[in-house]
């Protein structure tokens, strides 16, 4: 929600911006992927959650569509072929991302450029690819960017280049991005337990 607009994606690909007084639409698009028949793009789904950023809304979808609108119009600004489930992170000219390839990768907020990416660990056995690992956040703390694993590994990385500055073992495996409130990164494991680090 932003002032009197509220963007609500759906799980077939729509996406819907409605008058917060009284629900009439705005402007609505799709994200569902067109001309691709491969088994990622039969599943159009918004799972990640829409972020807007001044006067742009940010969306992404599982099928591999990411776009950037105008808030008030709907009219597109940039759209680039690239999937997640997971929200990106905007800060002043760059956007933060998780790709449905375990890449975290940065890319220019007006234009949709993509100035750096940084493959992640996608599989916990990496000579068999085998147990693959989920990538959830990124989070923005400042000058770095923080993701949690379903390995149970917190990693900070660089906004600058991506490059891996500090690595943290968590008491269990998460599924949730980690949120920070009062310089404190909190971070929820998949039996519960609530990890705070400074």
């Amino acid at each position: 929600v932003s002032s009197d607009v509220v963007v609500v994606p759906y799980t077939s690909g729509e996406i819907y911006a409605l008058r917060v007084e009284n629900g009439h639409t705005l402007w609505s698009d799709s994200l569902a992927s067109f001309g691709k028949v491969d088994s990622i793009s039969s599943l159009p789904h918004i799972r990640s959650r829409p972020v807007i950023d001044r006067d742009m809304v940010f969306l992404i979808s599982h099928s591999g569509r990411m776009a950037a609108l105008n808030l008030r119009s709907g009219t597109s600004v940039w759209s680039r072929d690239i999937g997640s489930i997971q929200s990106p992170a905007v800060t002043g000219n760059f956007i933060f991302l998780i790709t449905t390839d375990q890449h975290l990768i940065c890319m220019t907020r007006n234009k949709g450029l993509i100035k750096w990416t940084h493959k992640l660990d996608a599989f916990e056995n990496a000579e068999k690819n085998t147990d693959r690992i989920t990538w959830s956040g990124p989070v923005i703390a400042g000058n770095t960017l923080i993701v949690a694993s379903s390995l149970g590994q917190a990693v900070v990385l660089d906004v600058k280049d991506g490059k891996e500055t500090a690595r943290y073992d968590l008491p269990g495996k998460t599924l949730l991005p980690p949120i920070i409130a009062n310089e404190t990164i909190f971070f929820l494991t998949d039996d519960g337990t609530i990890v705070a680090m400074k």
